[in-house]
This record gives structure tokens, C-alpha cells and sequence, in this order.
């Protein structure tokens, strides 16, 4: 989903795009190494809880600078 608001976010949309494919590649490179070390079920619940935060932080950060919000009020 994020790469669909990458025009939407400052900066330079380039370097916006590289940024976030070089994450997803990360991502995907280390996910295989987990899910090896500690199986499907222990991954899973990982990835959620890292989900979960990572979702929460994004709340937290939007009602405390409004930085996606068109209109403030």
C-alpha cells in the first residue's frame, strides 16, 4: 500500500522509491532467514506483532503532528 502514496509523501520521489524497494528486498532476504531459524507459526506471529506496532506507531505520529492530514482541524 505504501507505494501507492509515495507521491504523496515530501521529498523526492526517486529517491522515496529506492528507499522503499531496498526495504521490501531487506525485508524479503531476512524474512527467509527467520522463517528458517523458527518455523511458520513463530514468523507469522513476529511479523504481526512488528505490523502492529509499526501501525500504532503511525497512529501515534499522526495525532501528534497531523502530517497526513489534509486539514489540520
Amino acid at each position: 500500500m505504501l507505494s501507492f502514496l509515495l507521491k504523496y509523501l515530501p521529498g523526492n520521489i526517486y529517491v522515496n522509491g529506492l528507499m522503499s524497494s531496498s526495504s521490501e528486498i531487506t525485508g524479503y532476504l531476512v524474512s527467509g532467514f527467520i522463517y528458517r531459524k523458527i518455523g511458520a507459526k513463530l514468523t507469522y506471529v513476529l511479523v504481526l506483532s512488528f505490523s502492529t506496532l509499526g501501525g500504532l506507531g503511525m497512529l501515534y505520529y499522526e495525532s501528534t503532528t497531523n502530517f497526513f492530514s489534509d486539514n489540520p482541524d
